[in-house]
C-alpha cells in the first residue's frame, strides 16, 4: 500500500503540473498578442516623436515603455516556453497562419502598404503555431519598413503554396 499511495501522489502531482502547463501556456499567449500590438505602437510613437524632436525626457519615457513592453513579451514567452514540450507539433495549414498573423500585424502594414494574397492549398506542416505566427509577422513588419523606405513601393504579396507537392512554402 506505501508503494500505491506513493504512485497515486505522484499521479496527482503529475496532473497537477499538466494543469499548470496547460494554464501558463494560456496566459502566456494570450499575453503575447496583445503586447505585439503594443511593441509596435510604441516603436511608431517612438519614430514620430524622434521625427517632431520631443524632449529628452518624452523620449526617454517612449523607450522605458518599449523596454518594458518587451520585458513583458520576454516572461510571456518563458511561460509559453514552460508549458510546451519541444516534440510537441500539430498539424497546422500555413494559409490559417498568415491570416493569424496578417491579423496581428495588420495596422502597422496596412497603414504603409497594400497587403496582397495568393494563398494555394498546401500540405499540412508539423509546427508551434505561435512560433510560425510570430515567424511571418516579423517578415510582414520587415516588409512594410522596406516599403516605407522606397517611396513608390505599394503593396506587399503574401503568397503560399508547394514545392514538389510535398513541401509548404510562404513567400512574403
Amino acid at each position: 500500500t506505501l508503494w500505491r499511495d506513493r504512485a497515486q501522489v505522484a499521479l496527482v502531482e503529475s496532473e497537477r503540473m499538466a494543469a499548470l502547463g496547460r494554464l501558463a501556456a494560456g496566459v502566456g499567449h494570450e499575453i503575447n498578442n496583445p503586447l505585439t500590438y503594443l511593441t509596435l505602437s510604441l516603436t511608431e510613437i517612438e519614430e514620430h516623436l524622434v521625427a517632431a524632436h520631443a524632449p529628452a525626457p518624452v523620449l526617454a519615457a517612449a523607450s522605458h515603455a518599449k523596454d518594458g513592453a518587451t520585458r513583458i513579451q520576454k516572461v510571456a514567452e518563458r511561460l509559453r516556453g514552460y508549458a510546451r514540450r519541444h516534440d510537441e507539433r500539430t498539424p497546422l495549414d500555413l494559409r490559417d497562419v498568415v491570416v493569424a498573423a496578417v491579423k496581428v500585424a495588420g495596422p502597422h502594414v496596412v497603414s504603409v502598404a497594400r497587403v496582397d494574397f495568393d494563398l494555394q492549398p498546401v500540405p499540412p506542416v508539423l509546427g508551434d503555431e505561435s512560433r510560425l505566427v510570430q515567424a511571418v509577422v516579423d517578415l510582414l513588419i520587415n516588409a512594410a519598413q522596406a516599403v516605407k523606405a522606397r517611396p513608390g513601393a505599394g503593396s506587399i504579396l503574401v503568397q503560399t503554396g508547394a514545392r514538389l507537392t510535398t513541401e509548404a512554402v510562404v513567400t512574403v
